[in-house]
């Protein structure tokens, strides 16, 4: 069928029918903005409406003929893929692809589809490992496989744990003494809900490299997030509290899938929602290099408090009560640097 033939309707802003109006219409309207590729259209004579994606993929004008397609050099824009909520998204090309995966903003499962196909084809399907003609899940079981034993996973946990240290150091007296504010606060309700969401995101101006004062805490725009904060607490510990009763394993991996959405719900003005699910993304394929920072960071701190409580058992007590909330803090924001700053910025 012609593309100049007035077949097609499509359902405006307003839920009403409009047309009839060929494909070459149809296409001129998404190149203005007048309607979105998630437009519901339907053709004479159909009975269900589909989306406009399913029905104008993208044109193939400047593709070249399929041989030369196959050869095409991966930096050609010739690719789509399927976004979170289900948009076509594009036109970008294999690198820019492979970059996506890296980054863990798409998924080998997500769809993709080039200029000129008509159906849509999972990633893992068109981008195997460079090098390789094998399809990348395998290759991707076997990285993670052998991961500790390239010290692929030590590159992303020694990273972090140097830069716990890093933070810690230059902030101690700022953070420590914002904590001391903190648990002030806790005899006055209103006050304290705004410190304690003010808490929850100080790694976000350490990760940042900034100098806080202490009384930043105070500052009034946190109290204005006390409803998406509650909600996004109250989802965490529920499913985290849940996980745990399941043999505990599941409760931890969702802690440390979870642990920056407190910061995103903020620094990023999302909702509760999309905090946790953000959240899950950025830690996707990092939760083993930050459970072991975790775990390296409980091993120097108990070396130190055990030479401390050999000089004195109340000089070992006094050293947790002030390195504690610092280096936990400290932590997170080591983590939210390599994972969201420096993410952004290689992008």
């Amino acid at each position: 069928m012609n593309e100049s033939d007035k077949t097609y309707y499509y359902a405006s802003a307003g839920g009403q029918a409009t047309g009839p109006v060929s494909k070459q219409e149809l296409r001129k309207l998404l190149e203005q903005h007048i309607i979105h590729e998630s437009a519901n259209v339907i053709r004479k004579g159909d009975a269900q409406w589909s989306r406009l994606s399913d029905i104008l993929p993208p044109q193939a004008a400047d593709q070249p003929a399929p041989s030369v397609a196959e050869n095409m050099n991966e930096s050609g824009r010739a690719y789509y893929y399927a976004s979170a909520d289900g948009q076509a998204t594009g036109p970008v090309s294999k690198q820019e692809l492979r970059k996506l995966l890296k980054q863990h903003i798409i998924h080998e499962s997500a769809n993709v589809i080039r200029k000129g196909d008509a159906q849509w084809r999972r990633l893992s399907d068109i981008l195997p490992p460079q090098g390789s003609p094998y399809s990348l899940a395998p290759f991707k079981q076997k990285q993670k496989f052998h991961a500790l034993a390239k010290g692929e996973v030590g590159k992303g946990f020694l990273p972090i744990l140097l830069d716990t240290y890093a933070i810690a150091f230059k902030n101690f007296l700022s953070v420590f003494l914002a904590v001391i504010l903190w648990a002030l606060t806790i005899w006055i309700p209103y006050i304290h809900i705004g410190t304690t969401i003010a808490i929850a995101n100080l790694p976000v101006d350490l990760a940042k490299g900034k100098i806080i004062s202490p009384t930043c805490i105070f500052a009034r725009r946190y109290r204005q997030f006390f409803g998406e904060f509650f909600i996004m607490a109250s989802l965490m510990i529920f499913g985290i509290v849940t996980g745990s009763c399941l043999f505990i394993i599941p409760g931890v991996v969702l802690a440390y899938s979870w642990m920056l959405a407190p910061i995103l719900l903020i620094d990023k003005g999302v909702n509760p929602t999309e905090a946790l699910t953000l959240s899950n993304k950025y830690t996707y394929g990092n939760k083993f290099s930050f459970f072991l920072a975790s775990i390296a960071l409980l091993i120097s701190f108990a070396v130190l408090l055990g030479l401390m409580s050999l000089i004195s058992p109340d000089l070992g007590m006094i050293i947790s009560i002030l390195l504690a909330p610092v280096m936990g803090i400290s932590l997170i924001a080591a983590m939210y640097k390599r994972l969201v700053l420096l993410q952004a910025k290689e992008a």
